[in-house]
């Protein structure tokens, strides 16, 4: 007969396939006619934006742009520094065999490096780097046997077990702006360069909603009709909500920033101004910890029980964790020429990571790159100095199947040129987020037969074995735990010992208890 069972609701969150794969991105540009020529690329810097990104049945597809600022020498009399703004559009595809279409993706995109080659006076050709970063994951509501019902004589072994569970994922769309002054006595002539940064991801979770708080930090060097070179910052707020039902305070939450659109345009020259908008797409999950009872295993000592299983795969020990790094480098400029320090852009890069006593070591570099005013014949320079870091962050406990994402960004900067010497200080933060994958077998589904003992005798004589419990023992003499115990003394059921001489009475419910 089918025994019936009751069966507690769990979403479970499972991550079906991770891949990082880097990619380079390529186009020409053509120089304007109103733009004198190229003679040589002093540095170029560039923002991905992501347009859209879906999953599809064994791949994920991936459109947007690279929006790239040239800052380069020209021949002009009017000026050797000038600037060129470009957009290279892109679909990537990361093939990943095990997702389909009604999935969840988690996607991180990070501007590695940009390649830029003169092809010719009034063409260059530009190569970026791209490092792409797919999850998938996919929500699933399982059902866990909790009790057996209507049944008397079942003996079960349970395990308590702490897992993950999903409440539930969301998203937004956040539109922010702002103008940023600029020097009134600046002409305004054109951008040299520019970059935008997400710092300081706060969220707070209230009334069925996530808070998500960020900063946007956007960095412009422009040129002025004087050919002066002058740089101007803005950090602009970034907040929305996303909604998800029943989300609470208690909840962990995973929020993933991605560019989606970027306008930088110079306001009237009365103004004294640059225009920024910015469009930020907000993913965001949440998880609660559940401990849930699952059913090891179970028998009745007058009944063949038979039952199927079935697999459960999720997470559980998720946990976040922070550290920051501060660095105090002074750079070497004398054999320079420098005069004057237009811009340092640093970019850090997390080379190894190795867990050591429940820690993470780090190993990193910092990679800085300075524009400065020289007293050669362009009048300017760049220079690129290679930093190495060491850092490590407590996380508790891990074993050999804990996964570990881990990210590294530029909190603070500051730089200072005196006597020849630029002294670089700067913040970090480490970030990691620690999971373990889980990997269940769970019993769904019952079956009971009656069983009949044709043996004659009331009570065996068990040596203990190597490996044996009493639950073992138990199931197979068709007894009960409590029985062997009473009828051997036994103080500490969890502890037995090899050749230890146990009673093993027949059970009391041999009496023929039936199903009720």
């Amino acid at each position: 007969m089918i025994v019936d069972t009751e069966k507690e609701n769990i979403c479970v969150n499972k991550i079906v396939q991770e891949k990082t794969e880097n990619a380079v991105i390529e186009g020409d540009s053509i120089v304007p006619d109103v733009k004198p020529d190229v003679i040589s690329v002093i540095k170029t810097c560039g923002n991905v934006c992501i347009y859209k990104k879906e999953i599809m049945d064994g791949k994920v597809r991936i459109d947007g742009s690279i929006d790239t600022y040239v800052m380069y020498i020209t021949e002009s009399e009017t000026g050797m520094v000038r600037g060129l703004n470009t957009s290279i559009d892109f679909t990537h595809t990361i093939e990943m065999d095990r997702c389909t279409n009604d999935m969840n993706l988690e996607l991180c995109c990070d501007l590695k490096s940009i390649d830029t080659k003169v092809l010719n006076g009034r063409k260059i050709n530009i190569k970026a780097n791209v490092e792409f970063s797919a999850r998938v994951y996919q929500n699933k509501d399982e059902q866990v046997i909790k009790e057996i019902v209507g049944v008397t004589g079942i003996q079960k072994q349970n395990k308590i077990l702490q897992i993950n569970s999903l409440v539930g994922r969301g998203n937004t769309k956040i539109n922010c702006k702002d103008n940023i002054a600029i020097n009134e006595n600046d002409k305004f002539a054109e951008i040299l360069q520019a970059n935008c940064y997400v710092l300081n991801k706060e969220f707070k979770t209230s009334y069925n909603k996530i808070l998500v708080k960020a900063e946007s930090v956007v960095k412009i060097m422009y040129l002025t009709e004087e050919n002066t070179i002058n740089n101007v910052e803005a950090n602009i707020p970034v907040m929305g909500f996303i909604d998800i039902p029943n989300v609470s305070e208690d909840n962990m939450c995973d929020i993933q920033y991605n560019l989606k659109n970027m306008l930088i345009k110079p306001q009237s020259t009365d103004e004294h101004s640059i225009g920024i908008e910015l469009e930020f797409d907000v993913d965001g999950s949440a998880y609660t910890t559940k401990d849930i009872e699952i059913v090891e295993d179970l028998y009745n000592p007058n009944y063949d029980i038979k039952y199927t299983t079935k697999k459960l795969e999720t997470i559980s020990d998720k946990n976040k964790c922070k550290q920051s790094v501060y660095l105090d480098e002074a750079i070497n400029m004398l054999d320079t020429g420098c005069e004057n320090i237009y811009n340092v852009e640093v970019t850090p890069t997390i080379t190894n990571v190795n867990t050591i006593n429940e820690k993470l070591i780090y190993e990193g570099e910092v990679n800085v790159n300075i524009i400065f005013q020289t007293n050669n014949v362009t009048g300017i320079d760049t220079k690129n100095v290679i930093i190495p870091f060491n850092a490590e962050i407590p996380i508790g406990k891990m074993n050999d199947n804990s996964k570990v994402n881990t990210s590294v960004e530029v909190k603070n900067k500051q730089e200072n040129l005196n006597n020849g010497n630029m002294e670089l200080k700067m913040e970090l933060e480490l970030l990691a987020d620690t999971y373990k994958p889980v990997n269940l077998e769970l019993i769904d589904s019952l079956e009971m037969e009656e069983y009949e003992d044709k043996s004659k005798y009331g009570m065996s004589i068990y040596f203990v074995k190597k490996g044996d419990t009493l639950w073992k023992i138990a199931k197979r003499f068709r007894t009960t735990v409590d029985e062997i115990v009473s009828a051997n003394n036994i103080e500490d059921p969890n502890r037995i010992n090899v050749g230890e001489q146990l009673f093993i009475p027949k059970t009391n419910s041999n009496k023929r208890e039936k199903l009720a």
